[in-house]
C-alpha cells in the first residue's frame, strides 16, 4: 500500500488504494488522523488494531471490515460504518463492542479473539457474554492446570470454533457444547473423548485426522457422523462404534467404493490416473477435492455426479482437453480456479450454485458461450482473460447481486451485456479491457459506478445511464473512444471530472431525452477541451493532475520556471499537484474560485503558489493546515 506521510501524526491514504491489508497499521501508536479513505472497500483483519491515539474513522457504505479492525482505538471519536437500522454488517471481536456501544451500533453475535493464556479465565469470561459467541483463538498456547486438563465443556453461547481450535492442548475429554459449526483438524492428538452436539450442522475438514488416541465418540442423538473422514480413519470409527457418511477418497481408490450406497465420497488427488481420458463419476461422489485433476492433460470427457455439490480449489487446472462439460443441477459451490486453463468451449453454471470462487474459469481461452445465475456477478475475475468469450446470458435465481464485480475483465471479444436490477453498484474495474463490448444495459437500480469501471471499451458508442444514478467515478469510460453518445435519464447528483477522459468522439449528451448544449457536472481541463471541439459548452472546469503534463504551461524567465494553470479553471483538484516540483512558481488564475485538500501537498513552497484573486478562493478541508505545516517544516 501506498501512504502520504503528512507529518508523524497524520497520514493520507493514496486514491487508487481500495483494499487495506491485515495489521497494515497495527500498533501505529502515534497516528492521530488518516485522511483518503472514501474510496476504501475492503479492511482486512486488524487493520487499525492498537491506534489508540486515532481520533475519526468514516468509511464508504459498502465497505467491508474483517476481525479486529478496531480494537484499543480507544481515543476515537468518530466512527462511521456501514449498517442497517444501526446494526453493524460485521461480527465484532469482545475487544471491540465496547467501542460500537459507545457510537451506538447493534450487533446479533461477538468473535472472542483474546490473547490471554489463563484458559480457565477465558471461558468464565466467555459464559458471561450475553450474545452467541464465535472463538477464534488458538486454545493450544491457553493454560490449563492439572486438574483442568480432563474435561472441558464449551459454554452454551459458544457457536462457531475456528480452524486447529484445540490444537496440541492435553485436555483429554471435550463435549463441544451447543457448537454449530466448527473449523478443520480442529483436534489433536491428546483427546481421549469427544462429544458432538445435535447442534452441529457445519463441519470442517479432517476434524479428527491427528486424533490418534481417540477412544470414544458420543453423537448425541444417536445420529451418524457426517463430517469428512479419511480413508486411513474409516477402520478406527468402526472400531469405535460411530457410523459415518462421507469419506475422502484418492482417485485411484474410487472402483472400490462405486458400489456403496451407504456413504458419500469426496475425491482427493491421485498421481496415478494422469494419463485419464475419460472419467465417469459415480453418484455417491458429493464433492472433487483440491488439485484432484490438475494437469490431467489428456483428460477428454468427465460425466459428473448427479449429487455432486462442490467442485474444489484448482480441480481442473490445466486440462486443456477438456473441452466439454455438463454440471449437475445439484451443485453449489465452485471455487477458486477450480478450471482455469481448461478447453472448455462453453460453459452453463445451474441456478443451484450458490458461490463462484475467483478466477473459476479465468484462462479457458477456448469459451465462447457462458450461462450463469445473476449472483456470480459478485465474484471477482471468474472469466478473466477469456478472450474467445463471445456471448453471456444471465439467469435469474433466489439470490440476488447487490454489485457487479470484474468477472469480465479483459475479455476481449465479449459483445453485449445485460445487468440485473438487483445491482446498486457497478465495482472497480468491471469491464475493463472489454474491447468489443458494443452494447450495455445498466440494471435499474445502480447507484455508483466506480473507478474504471468501462475503461478502453473501444467499441462502445452509446450507453443510457438510468435515474437511479448518483455517482460516476474517476476514469469510468476512460478510453471509450467510439462512445459518441451518453443519456442520462436525470442529471447526476456526482460525476467526477475524469469519467469521461479520452472519449474523444462524445458529442451527445441528453438529459431525460433532450439534448443539452451547456455541460454543467464538472470536467478536467482535457475533458473541456474535448466537448468544446465538438461544440459542448463545459461550465465547471477542474484542474487535475492529468492535466498537468499537457496544459500546464510552463514559461521560464530568470533560470525561474514558472507553471500557468489556463484561465476558465474554476477548481484545482484533490491532489492535483502532490509531489510536483518541477517549476519554480504556479500561477492561479482569477478564474479559479476553489482549491481542493492536499492540493499542493509535498509542492513547492507556499509563497511560490500566486494567485490572483486569493480573497476570493476557497480552501478544502485540511488544505491550509496541512499546506502551511508542510511547507514550515
Amino acid at each position: 500500500m501506498k501512504n502520504i506521510n503528512l507529518t508523524k501524526q497524520t497520514l493520507f491514504v493514496a486514491p487508487n488504494i481500495h483494499d487495506i491489508y491485515t495489521n497494515q497499521y497495527n500498533s501505529v501508536t502515534d497516528m492521530k488522523h488518516i485522511f483518503g479513505l472514501n474510496k476504501v472497500t475492503k479492511l482486512e483483519n486488524e487493520c487499525f488494531k492498537n491506534c489508540s491515539l486515532l481520533q475519526e474513522l468514516s468509511f464508504c457504505e459498502d465497505v467491508e471490515i474483517g476481525v479486529g479492525c478496531f480494537e484499543n482505538c480507544i481515543s476515537l471519536t468518530k466512527l462511521k460504518l456501514p449498517h442497517n437500522n444501526r446494526k453493524v454488517k460485521f461480527v465484532p471481536t469482545s475487544e471491540e463492542t465496547q467501542l460500537l456501544d459507545k457510537f451506538g451500533y447493534k450487533y446479533d453475535s461477538v468473535i472472542f479473539n483474546s490473547t490471554a493464556t489463563n484458559g480457565v479465565a477465558i471461558f468464565k469470561e466467555i459464559e458471561k457474554c450475553n450474545f452467541p459467541v464465535e472463538i477464534s483463538c488458538d486454545l493450544s498456547r491457553m493454560i490449563f492446570y492439572r486438574k483442568e486438563l480432563q474435561k472441558l465443556k464449551l459454554p452454551s453461547n459458544v457457536t462457531k470454533i475456528g480452524n486447529n481450535f484445540f490444537g496440541q492442548n492435553p485436555i483429554c475429554e471435550i463435549d463441544l457444547g451447543n457448537v454449530k459449526e466448527v473449523g478443520d483438524e480442529i483436534f489433536g492428538d491428546h483427546q481421549i473423548s469427544v462429544t458432538i452436539p445435535t447442534t452441529l450442522t457445519k463441519i470442517g475438514q479432517r476434524i479428527f485426522d491427528k486424533c490418534d488416541r481417540l477412544q470414544s465418540v458420543l453423537m448425541r442423538g444417536h445420529r451418524p457422523f457426517d463430517g469428512l473422514i479419511s480413508l486411513d480413519k474409516m477402520k478406527y470409527f468402526g472400531y469405535l462404534h460411530v457410523k459415518f457418511t462421507n469419506v475422502e477418497v484418492p482417485l485411484n481408490f474410487i472402483e472400490k467404493f462405486k458400489h456403496k450406497q451407504d456413504v458419500k465420497i469426496a475425491l482427493s488427488m491421485s498421481t496415478n490416473d494422469i494419463d485419464l481420458s475419460t472419467f465417469i463419476m459415480p453418484n455417491i461422489v458429493y464433492s472433487v477435492g483440491i488439485l484432484c485433476f490438475h494437469h490431467f492433460y489428456k483428460l477428454n470427457k468427465i460425466v459428473f455426479s448427479s449429487n455432486l455439490s462442490s467442485i474444489r480449489s484448482n480441480a481442473f487446472v490445466n486440462c486443456v482437453n477438456l473441452k466439454i462439460i455438463e454440471l449437475p443441477q445439484s451443485l453449489k459451490s465452485i471455487e477458486n480456479w477450480a478450471f482455469t486453463e481448461c478447453g472448455i468451449t462453453k460453459i452453463d453454471i445451474p441456478k443451484s450454485v450458490t458461490f463462484v470462487g475467483e478466477c473459476a474459469f479465468a484462462c479457458c481461452e477456448n469459451l465462447k458461450l457462458a450461462t450463469f445465475p445473476e449472483n456470480v456477478f459478485e465474484e471477482q475475475n471468474v472469466f478473466l482473460k477469456c478472450f474467445m468469450l463471445t456471448n453471456v446470458n444471465v439467469v435469474e435465481n433466489d439470490r440476488k447481486c447487490s454489485k457487479i464485480n470484474s468477472i469480465f475483465k479483459g475479455c476481449t471479444s465479449l459483445k453485449e451485456i445485460v445487468m440485473p436490477n438487483s445491482a446498486t453498484s457497478l465495482n472497480y474495474n468491471s469491464f475493463s479491457n472489454c474491447y468489443s463490448l458494443s452494447k450495455i444495459v445498466i440494471g435499474q437500480n445502480t447507484k455508483k459506478i466506480r473507478e474504471r469501471c468501462f475503461e478502453n471499451c473501444s467499441n462502445l458508442s452509446e450507453i443510457e445511464i438510468p435515474s437511479s444514478v448518483t455517482f460516476i467515478d474517476d476514469f469510468s469510460f476512460h478510453k471509450c473512444i467510439k462512445l459518441q453518445c451518453v443519456k442520462f435519464s436525470k442529471s447526476v447528483l456526482n460525476i467526477s471530472p475524469t469519467a469521461f477522459f479520452d472519449c474523444e468522439n462524445l458529442s451527445t449528451i441528453t438529459v431525460n431525452g433532450n439534448k443539452i448544449e451547456e455541460i454543467d457536472f464538472p470536467v478536467s481541463y482535457h475533458v473541456a477541451q474535448m466537448f468544446m471541439k465538438n461544440l459542448l459548452k463545459c461550465n465547471k472546469i477542474f484542474f487535475v493532475k492529468s492535466d498537468i503534463q499537457k496544459y500546464l504551461k510552463i514559461v521560464e524567465n530568470d533560470n525561474t520556471k514558472s507553471g500557468i494553470i489556463p484561465n476558465g479553471v474554476v477548481q484545482l483538484g484533490e491532489y492535483c499537484f502532490k509531489n510536483y516540483k518541477k517549476v519554480d512558481i504556479i500561477n492561479v488564475p482569477i478564474t479559479v474560485k476553489r482549491v481542493d485538500s492536499f492540493c499542493f501537498f509535498n509542492s513547492i513552497h507556499k509563497t511560490k503558489v500566486i494567485f490572483k484573486d486569493k480573497e476570493n478562493v476557497s480552501f478544502g478541508n485540511f488544505f491550509i493546515i496541512v499546506f502551511c505545516r508542510i511547507q514550515n517544516d
